[in-house]
């Protein structure tokens, strides 16, 4: 066995795909089912079946990936500290993120980063959450910022703030003086941000409340984009409230936010290791200094024990929808 093989069976395992394993791993598919092939040849057991469009782990494969994971964790760990002990080696941190955080916070955290370590080397990758956390879980990736919890066992997670999601209409959809009200969005078109699992929970609260099922018009998966959509008025959205606050101040956009508000923690996650190199030690301890390098920060709420009392992690967005 090597660690390439055992890499392979944990992704196969996560991702169920053959063609989906080899592109994680920047291997060829008939790369990938040798490599298998050359485990099941050595443990004489199969490993994998067929069930419907995917691949399922036998009894024998969970448990060869089940020990496979602690082998990874193990040598990934050795790995990082053997390379800080290299004497002039440059030091590499690699980040996974969505990419609406590409964009609205990962430059500040960056800029900040690089205040502290000048000489690191930084490598961004955006994805979806199953390939930020197969990246992070697999050790291609060191961290990622993601939505939380997650409720793994093998990831740490490490809180950040939390923020609020809201419906977003034209300006010209009223007075800016007037308040809009949730029913107002009914047979108004919709332009969805294509961000399932979050997105569609908030929508599925609107739905209940005011009792409608809003035609979509456009899909797009930046919110930046979206945004642009709405002050064209081609229909309303449901984006945070941070990547608005600008436009809602300056009477561009309008809010409405939901009877109950819909507020969402986002952090950063890392694989349970015995060692913490120091890059992601620094990563971790500059991210926990946001108010101060983010320009949002006034726009989200601090969470329970990571910043001020309650009454203040309470008026932060109250303050910044102003």
């Amino acid at each position: 066995m090597d660690v390439s093989q055992l890499r392979a069976i944990v992704t196969l395992g996560e991702l169920g795909n053959i063609s989906k394993v080899a592109e994680a791993l920047h291997l060829t598919p008939p790369a990938v089912f040798s490599q298998i092939r050359n485990l099941e040849n050595e443990v004489g057991a199969k490993l994998y079946e067929r069930v419907g469009n995917r691949l399922e782990l036998t009894g024998h494969g969970k448990r060869l990936a089940e020990r496979a994971r602690e082998i990874l964790r193990a040598h990934d760990a050795t790995l990082a500290e053997l390379r800080e002990l290299r004497a002039g080696a440059g030091a590499l941190l690699r980040i996974g993120c969505g990419p609406h955080s590409g964009v609205y916070i990962m430059p500040p955290l960056i800029e900040r980063f690089f205040d502290r370590n000048p000489a690191v080397e930084i490598r961004i990758l955006t994805g979806g959450d199953d390939f930020l956390l197969h990246g992070v879980r697999t050790g291609l990736l060191d961290a990622i910022l993601i939505h939380l919890p997650l409720d793994k066992v093998d990831l740490e997670e490490h809180p950040l703030f939390a923020y609020e999601m809201v419906f977003v209409v034209p300006a010209a959809s009223g007075s800016p003086q007037r308040p809009v009200k949730p029913a107002e969005l009914v047979g108004m078109p919709y332009v969805r941000w294509r961000r399932p699992v979050l997105v569609d929970a908030v929508l599925e609260k609107l739905s209940c409340e005011v009792g409608f099922e809003p035609r979509t018009v456009v899909e797009h998966d930046n919110p930046a984009a979206i945004l642009e959509f709405v002050k064209r008025g081609l229909g309303f959205a449901i984006l945070p409230y941070y990547t608005v606050a600008a436009d809602h101040r300056a009477r561009r956009v309008r809010v409405i936010r939901p009877a109950t508000r819909s507020s969402h923690l986002v952090g950063l996650a890392y694989r349970r290791q015995g060692y913490r190199p120091r890059m992601l030690r620094d990563l971790l301890a500059v991210a926990d200094q946001w108010r101060e390098w983010w320009p949002l920060a006034a726009h989200v709420e601090p969470v329970s024990g990571n910043g001020p009392d309650e009454a203040r992690r309470k008026g932060a967005i109250e303050t910044g929808a102003r």
